[in-house]
């Protein structure tokens, strides 16, 4: 596979996989309204929660990056209040 077709294929395998988590995950494969504004509130209200899901997620990622370096340098032992 050429350079530009695998940056491509990162990009829309990533477009994918954030497509399907909205369909599966938050509401959009069944959207039970029929106007046009309320559909595409519904799908927003969708992408914020992704949005939001994925910036906790990398949250967490940090913070145990964070925890294991600490870790590491020897600042993360335990504490004995004994």
């Amino acid at each position: 596979m050429a350079p530009h077709e695998a940056e491509r294929y990162k990009i829309r395998s990533g477009a994918e996989r954030a497509n399907s988590r909205l369909k599966e995950d938050f509401g959009a494969s069944n959207v039970m309204v029929k106007r046009h504004s309320k559909v595409t509130q519904h799908l927003m209200f969708g992408v914020i929660v992704l949005f939001a899901d994925q910036r906790l997620h990398l949250l967490g990622e940090i913070i145990a990056c964070q925890k294991a370096k600490m870790l590491h340098h020897g600042r993360g032992a335990p504490i004995n209040l004994d």
